[in-house]
């Protein structure tokens, strides 16, 4: 019997068959239905855990050194000389998003070592 006439099979079953079978495969494997897996999706262990990549960097204030934190912003984001710029004379303004808490504030970090401040969201 090939995997295509087993999933043919159970696709024909009515539910109650169904429970019968989960139920005996249970009994013959020595399943239990309480040992799910922790990442089952919906599960209380996937609820709990927020989500890590959703921090953003905000440059709140370019400060007196707009050269260097020019070169920051260039640095951390790896754009052109001109979106840097642009970044850093539109204050506020979004240097990077969909980060990591440690990743955002290596990137505030850096920004602010170079004269400006910044936020993380």
């Amino acid at each position: 019997m090939s995997n295509d006439d087993i999933v043919s099979r159970i696709a024909a079953m009515t539910a109650l068959e169904l429970s019968d079978l989960v139920a005996l495969l249970e009994q013959r494997f020595q399943i239990s239905r309480l040992a799910q897996a922790p990442c089952q999706p919906g599960s209380k262990s996937d609820e709990a855990e927020p989500d890590r990549r959703n921090r953003k960097v905000f440059l709140t204030n370019a400060g007196s050194n707009k050269i260097a934190v020019i070169r920051a912003v260039r640095d951390v984001t790896k754009l052109g000389l001109k979106e840097s710029k642009g970044l850093v004379d539109s204050v506020p303004s979004l240097v990077a998003e969909g980060l990591s808490a440690d990743e955002a504030e290596e990137i505030r970090s850096k920004v602010e070592a170079a004269g400006a401040r910044a936020e993380v969201r």
